[in-house]
């Protein structure tokens, strides 16, 4: 059994590597059965430990500033040991092999390359569908409840997108932007419209690997409205409710939806075939 590579952080402690250990004696019981009940076992105990431990570093950093003024080594020490500083981009290759290394011409470039790799969406007629169920979504309504509860959800460690906007501000300031968000929600759905910066992203290169003059060793990182996502994030919980009340998902699929995954089906499938081995049938 190895040694995880946090052991050594400051905020480890008894209670982390007890729950660290339910996690590796989780997967070896999920590796020897193959069970799919056994991997949710896994997965719920992975879940606990990162929960603890975000938890854990949390308390760790507040303690470091809360005692800031009579341990300010510590501070500042802890603070250094998390300083990674990522290579600048000074050059890259245009389309004829030269090296520019103006800020903008390698913006373009960049801009370029992925515009290049990127598939755009058909703009087409949506194909007629097959009627599954007698109800129909026919319109959705953002409540002051919905907004309130996506708002206390926001992860406080995400970037902001074009709009400036941090999901800190908005966690703390719920009572206030609720009611307001709730009506440019609404306004949106009811109009087919919404503003700009929902529309922009903020691109960040990261590099892949090899030479780091090629634009195409990179790939784009896009940081978009927090706004935009709880409204997203609205609708989606909307849609998949509407689904799983009428039954119109089949148990088959495993993508894109919660709590199941690749992984997922082909343990149910492994499942089946053992069943059918187990009773002596002919896998075809």
């Amino acid at each position: 059994m190895s040694i995880p590579k946090d052991y050594n952080e400051p905020w480890m402690n008894w209670k982390l590597m007890r729950l660290w250990k339910m996690k590796y004696f989780a997967w070896k019981r999920f590796t020897e059965s193959k069970s799919y009940l056994r991997y949710r076992e896994y997965k719920k105990e992975t879940d606990m430990l990162k929960k603890e431990s975000r938890k854990a570093k949390r308390a760790h950093e507040k303690k470091l500033a809360k005692d800031i003024r009579h341990n300010m080594r510590a501070f500042f020490r802890y603070v250094n040991s998390k300083l990674t500083v990522r290579p600048e981009i000074v050059e890259m290759q245009n389309e004829i092999g030269e090296l520019v290394d103006n800020d903008k011409d390698i913006c373009d470039i960049l801009g370029r390359y992925f515009n290049s790799v990127y598939t755009a969406q058909s703009s087409g007629e949506m194909p007629d569908m097959e009627t599954l169920c007698e109800r129909e979504i026919n319109e959705i309504e953002v409540t002051q409840e919905d907004v309130q509860i996506r708002l206390e959800k926001l992860s406080v460690t995400k970037s902001c997108g074009p709009d400036n906007i941090h999901p800190l501000v908005l966690q703390k300031t719920v009572s206030a932007t609720c009611v307001s968000l709730k009506l440019i929600f609404n306004r949106s759905l009811g109009n087919g419209e919404c503003p700009d910066d929902w529309r922009s992203a903020n691109v960040t290169p990261i590099h892949k690997k090899g030479d780091r003059t090629n634009p195409s060793n990179y790939r784009p990182v896009s940081l978009t409205s927090q706004v935009c996502k709880v409204l997203e994030s609205i609708v989606r919980k909307q849609i998949l409710g509407h689904l799983a009340e009428n039954n119109i998902l089949r148990d088959e699929q495993h993508g894109f939806r919660e709590g199941r995954s690749c992984l997922t089906n082909l343990l149910e499938t492994i499942e089946q075939w053992t069943e059918i081995i187990d009773e002596g049938d002919v896998l075809m």
